[in-house]
């Protein structure tokens, strides 16, 4: 069964302007496209209805979006659990009001990390950033230089523990300068270009 994701419209796909229609948020469209070009169903998920929802669909589709279902089910689904509900069933909901509920520890790491950035300041969790970007690759380097078996688990958990570090200061940098969803899916695309071209070459030189 297909991946679903619902998308809210007011608000997420575009900015908030009912019952005209704001701005598009491009990160969020191109990120939607990316998951339907992934295999991934798209389920438009909005209050609209009408006019005002055929003018929603209508302007998704100006920018390449289109939409496996609209306010409804998928049909895969509706006949795997043999029921078509109100509330519209899907793995991820995409809404600018939304709150995660049932994920007390990831509400919680991203109010300290907000809290982190508050009280040091943007410039000094900068810096903390290069520091602890330089503390792993020193604990890589180790790894090079490791000996023994003994060293080289040491060498590993150290690495671990650096790569903890940076990942919490790589997360405060999103905070600070916004999220890195389209850039990341760019150069995704491209790292699988390079490795399409790779493997086209090994197979060639076989």
């Amino acid at each position: 069964m297909r991946k679903a994701i619902a998308i809210d419209f007011d608000g997420c796909l575009c900015e908030w302007a009912w019952p005209e229609i704001g701005a598009p948020h491009m990160d969020v469209i191109n990120a939607a496209i990316r998951e339907q070009n992934s295999g991934t169903a798209l389920i438009l998920w909005t209050c609209r209805v009408g006019s005002l929802l055929e003018s929603a669909v209508e302007w998704c589709s100006s920018y390449g979006l289109e939409f496996d279902a609209v306010n409804t089910n998928l049909p895969e689904r509706i006949a795997a659990y043999r029921n078509d509900c109100r509330k519209v069933y899907a793995d991820e909901y995409w809404d600018d009001h939304a709150i995660r509920m049932g994920a007390g520890r990831e509400y919680w790491r991203n109010a300290v990390l907000v809290d982190a950035v508050q009280t040091w300041g943007a410039e000094a969790q900068q810096q903390m950033m290069v520091e602890e970007m330089s503390e792993l690759t020193k604990a890589l380097c180790k790894l090079y230089r490791a000996r023994t078996e003994a060293d080289a688990e040491k060498a590993v958990e150290d690495i671990r523990e650096e790569m903890a570090d940076v990942q919490i200061m790589l997360d405060q940098m999103k905070i600070l300068f916004g999220g890195i969803e389209d850039q990341e899916g760019k150069k995704l695309d491209r790292l699988a270009r390079r490795l399409e071209a790779a493997h086209t070459k090994e197979g060639a030189e076989k």
